[in-house]
């Protein structure tokens, strides 16, 4: 419906995942549904897809526009960022379209938001704009409030609010730039994942590995999410009530360490922690 009233000429897929499979009913639906833009262009439209997830390959068959363009940092792309690094609170890459290579420096968290900031780049070039252009207004981005927000806490803490929402691939991409940043210690508070239908408990024990590797302290907001994390992690405590959380985190928490807070939060658990 909204691409009836849009009538888009670019379409950019970023991504498809497990995330809302208690919506859409299996990943294949998820696919059909979001291909529904690349369905909605004319046949001389142009689809961006991100090429490095597998499941926008498949959404191509529906897909009605002539030119494709694929975006990504493995094999050859159309759009492709090399030397991604997380460095002085930035995100700093190379971009490569055709012969034309340009530095881009972002201010945001998170390695894989070249992902998403590549599909852009590719859309602003083919509007018309050069990369030297595109790297300028690039530096003005920010990330979402709420997700993958870094700030300083209170007692030496520091804070890495990823609170808006959370799918698998979102959480397991928190938890590596959690580990990027090199804290004395990763403390994890969350509900879990939502929405995740019958794949709830696969998805949740495969976030639990990652957990594992990287956390040392974990509580979790809920009873579902609880089951299955503690499965696997040993350090792991259920708490529902936000004050008693916010007890026993006072407790646990010493200068040097991160709490991130992954998927939705009590404010009031937030605003206690920030300076």
């Amino acid at each position: 419906d909204i691409c009836k009233i849009v009538n888009p000429g670019i379409g950019i897929l970023t991504g498809i995942n497990e995330q809302h499979l208690s919506l859409f009913g299996s990943i294949e639906n998820t696919i059909r549904a979001k291909a529904e833009l690349l369905a909605a262009l004319p046949k001389d439209g142009v689809s961006i897809v991100n090429w490095d997830n597998e499941n926008c390959h498949k959404a191509l068959k529906f897909n009605n526009a002539e030119e494709i363009a694929k975006y990504g940092m493995d094999g050859e792309r159309d759009a492709k960022a090399t030397g991604v690094k997380q460095e002085d609170g930035l995100l700093k890459f190379t971009v490569h379209i055709g012969k034309e290579s340009e530095k881009f420096e972002v201010g945001v968290l998170g390695k894989h938001y070249v992902q998403n900031l590549l599909g852009a780049i590719y859309c602003a070039y083919k509007l018309g704009l050069s990369l030297k252009e595109i790297s300028q207004y690039a530096k003005l981005c920010r990330v979402v409030e709420q997700s993958l927000e870094l700030f300083d806490g209170k007692g030496g803490v520091r804070i890495l609010d990823d609170s808006y929402n959370s799918n698998p691939h979102g959480f397991i991409a928190a938890l590596k730039t959690a580990k990027d940043l090199k804290p004395g210690r990763i403390i994890l508070v969350t509900m879990g994942m939502l929405e995740l239908g019958k794949k709830s408990d696969e998805l949740h024990r495969k976030v639990g590995k990652e957990i594992k590797k990287v956390c040392d302290k974990v509580f979790v907001t809920s009873q579902d999410a609880f089951r299955v994390f503690s499965e696997d992690i040993k350090d792991i405590q259920i708490v529902e009530d936000h004050k008693e959380l916010i007890k026993l985190l006072d407790k646990e928490i010493r200068k040097g360490d991160l709490i991130l807070f992954e998927n939705r939060i009590q404010n009031a658990v937030l605003d206690h922690f920030k300076k």
